[in-house]
């Protein structure tokens, strides 16, 4: 499955994630410990600019706080993340996105470093919407082979920046998608606790 592809069919599947967040569930804790749905949303939401700006090699200085304040869940704020993903989708499209260098806040950084990390967010993060918000998240085999190549590629110098937690053991057996979210540090029997009534 070559790369862009791969965004692609992540963001659909985060996609279809987002439509079933109910509003009960922002403030639910997700298998990423420092996010709450609500948290989580937002940092979705910050990124989704900057990543759609390194596609199309405009210059990208993330200089908003990305912390939650002010809170993006207001609103449409589904219909506003649905409309990144689709702009996301068609500035990675292209062949060109991935080659070459784009510039971030002020440094030159491979571009398919970039659309790699772009692609495990939506990955990861979608898993872990899903699992916040009580949904089930699928994700083919071909996707989750290629998300598990670029985590164990990357995992030690994400995991030195303090992108990532410790690795989760699992067995060798598990399916692709649990041994990338294993490389991720998170649990991939992780389970949300019964939405409030």
């Amino acid at each position: 499955m070559e790369l862009s592809e791969a965004l692609t069919d992540a963001a659909a599947r985060i996609a279809t994630v987002v439509r079933g967040v109910s509003p009960r569930r922002l403030d639910a804790a997700t298998p990423c410990p420092e996010y709450s749905v609500r948290r989580l949303i937002n940092h979705l939401l910050y990124w989704s600019p900057i990543i759609e700006e390194v596609g199309l090699r405009k210059t990208s200085s993330p200089d908003r706080r990305d912390d939650g304040t002010p809170d993006r869940t207001v609103g449409d704020w589904q219909g506003e993340y649905l409309g990144w993903l689709d702009r996301i989708v068609e500035a990675w499209a292209p062949a060109a996105a991935w080659a070459g260098t784009a510039t971030v806040s002020g440094r030159q950084v491979p571009a398919a470093t970039i659309g790699e990390k772009s692609l495990v967010e939506l990955v990861v993060h979608g898993w872990d919407l899903a699992r916040g918000t009580g949904q089930e998240y699928r994700c083919p085999d071909a996707l989750a082979h290629v998300v598990k190549r670029v985590i164990s590629d990357t995992a030690e110098e994400t995991r030195a920046l303090g992108m990532f937690g410790p690795a989760v053991r699992v067995e060798g057996t598990a399916a692709a998608l649990d041994q990338a979210l294993a490389f991720s540090g998170r649990d991939p029997g992780w389970r949300a606790e019964p939405a409030p009534v």
